[in-house]
């Protein structure tokens, strides 16, 4: 029976390390952790992390080497003060010494660098991709009326949702890939459309809708079909069509019969 050297635990097939033997991997994977929260690794891990997020986004390597960076690190006024506030509050990630680019959309120099906390590191990236000015995976998203005429572009698909009522980046998808015709009263596109012919209404749900009050069952109005529905009241279709379908009771104080 093995056992592991730190926790003095027997080491089974489930706590095996694949390359050392004499520790299992809970203990190894918590060694690797103290190593790296050590003041004088911390400048290492930073250097690893900026090489593979150089990589993944297809920016040039640092243009420094990781001893040049220790040094800019370690001569920083603000390094000791922010370590100090990690390690009193038991190395929180919020509190992590983290380096963040004054500008996103260049690579990494001393210019373009500085020390901030993981957590307002990952504020300023999550405000920057939410407003557009740097998403690495953004795929333009063109709206156009079911006549044809364009509404609108956005910067992504989340965008498109935050700036159209009633839709969904899901549906939003799904229209502009071709499995639904239209979304939220529009027709999406990845491309800008040319010559785009008008949309006729759906058969499907060209048959008049009534809407009644829920569960009191008072009669509202009649529509003459989803389209007109949907425009007048704001509902998405998807949930009129599982009233529709017996698969849903009601929708915001409402249901539906035709």
């Amino acid at each position: 029976m093995k056992v592991c050297e730190r926790c003095k635990e027997e080491i089974t097939p489930a706590t095996r390390h694949y390359k050392y033997k004499s520790k299992c991997k809970f203990c190894i994977a918590l060694e690797k952790k103290e190593y790296e929260q050590k003041k004088e690794n911390v400048c290492k891990r930073l250097y690893w992390h900026q090489c593979h997020s150089s990589k993944t986004r297809g920016h040039v390597p640092p243009a420094y080497t990781r001893d040049e960076l220790c040094e800019w690190v370690h001569s920083n006024p603000k390094f000791d003060k922010l370590y100090h506030t990690w390690k009193m509050g038991g190395y929180k990630s919020d509190d992590a010494v983290s380096i963040d680019r004054l500008d996103n959309t260049k690579p990494y120099t001393f210019s373009n660098i500085e020390l901030v906390t993981w957590k307002v590191n990952n504020r300023r990236a999550n405000r920057d991709k939410k407003s557009g000015v740097y998403c690495s995976q953004k795929v333009e998203v063109y709206k156009y009326t079911l006549s044809g005429k364009i509404a609108g572009v956005y910067y992504s698909q989340a965008d498109a949702e935050r700036n159209t009522p009633n839709a969904n980046q899901q549906n939003i998808s799904a229209v502009c890939m071709g499995k639904l015709e239209s979304h939220a009263g529009f027709r999406w596109f990845f491309e800008e459309q040319t010559g785009l012919k008008p949309l006729s209404k759906s058969r499907k749900y060209s048959t008049p809708i009534k809407q009644f009050t829920y569960p009191e069952g008072i009669f509202i109005k009649e529509y003459p079909d989803m389209y007109t529905l949907i425009q007048d009241t704001g509902f998405t279709r998807d949930a009129v069509a599982l009233i529709l379908q017996k698969r849903r009771k009601s929708h915001r104080g409402f249901y539906f019969t035709n």
